[in-house]
């Protein structure tokens, strides 16, 4: 009887030590990445390009070339009625 709780109580810390390890690696793959519009420079959060005080756009976002104005969908800016162009994550 105590072998069995003994390989009970090893299986259970081992499932749980493991589970948890993927957890932070799914995690870390997920986060966003923000891109600068003009320079090849991304970052983790949202802050402004550090070469020329642009705001950072989210990857999978639309924004405007011009103005930099950002969207969830592709369209027109609504404040200079220029085409969205889509985010792509920089290498």
């Amino acid at each position: 009887m105590k072998t069995i709780i003994l390989f009970s109580g090893l299986f259970f810390f081992t499932a749980v030590t493991f589970g948890q390890d993927v957890k932070k690696d799914d995690h870390q793959q997920q986060n966003p990445q923000y891109c600068c519009v003009k320079k090849d420079y991304c970052g983790e959060k949202a802050k402004k390009c550090p070469n020329d005080s642009q705001p950072l756009i989210k990857d999978g976002m639309y924004y405007c070339p011009q103005c930099y104005h950002k969207g969830k969908k592709p369209g027109m800016c609504g404040k200079c009625d220029v085409a969205l162009v889509k985010m792509e994550k920089k290498s």
